[in-house]
């Protein structure tokens, strides 16, 4: 499940990238009617959902796997523990993906951070020390990161 998956172009390719998987895009009201035309131009329609919601309110649950892709950064801290506990709790045994601007090293760029805190006020970009901390009060651990630069995927389980 791609968490708040705007237009669905994340969900989009991976669906392309692996044809055994399926998968539902969530977000809120006003973008799901985009995330459908995407998903129905892309021809996976028959391999995706899309489901109008808040990851701020109960998330559907039976996923494999949820999937914050560049959603962590705009938010403070305590907006995204409720965010990474809502994910846990649909999540039951299946994983949490984080996708964010974070090195192969795991650690942000300064640059990077400084403009999510001018755009956003209480948004900024975390290493993984720090989203560590925060899955941990959701009641996820880090059981892995992969590297895609330039981003990272921090795989997140069950504590």
């Amino acid at each position: 499940m791609d968490v708040g998956g705007g237009n669905g172009t994340v969900l989009a390719a991976l669906l392309k990238a692996h044809e055994g998987l399926k998968g539902t895009v969530l977000d809120l009201p006003d973008t799901v009617a985009e995330a459908r035309e995407t998903i129905a131009a892309q021809g996976l329609a028959d391999r995706c959902d899309v489901v109008a919601g808040s990851f701020f309110d109960p998330l559907p649950e039976g996923a494999d796997g949820y999937l914050l892709s560049a959603v962590l950064h705009d938010w403070d801290d305590e907006a995204s523990r409720s965010i990474l506990r809502r994910c846990a709790e649909a999540a039951g045994g299946g994983r949490v993906f984080v996708a964010e601007r974070i090195g192969p090293d795991g650690e942000l760029h300064t640059e990077t951070d400084l403009r999510m805190l001018a755009y956003l006020g209480g948004g900024r970009e975390r290493g993984v020390a720090e989203l560590a901390g925060l899955a941990a009060d959701a009641g996820l651990r880090v059981a892995a990161v992969h590297p895609a630069p330039p981003l990272s995927v921090v795989e997140l389980a069950a504590a």
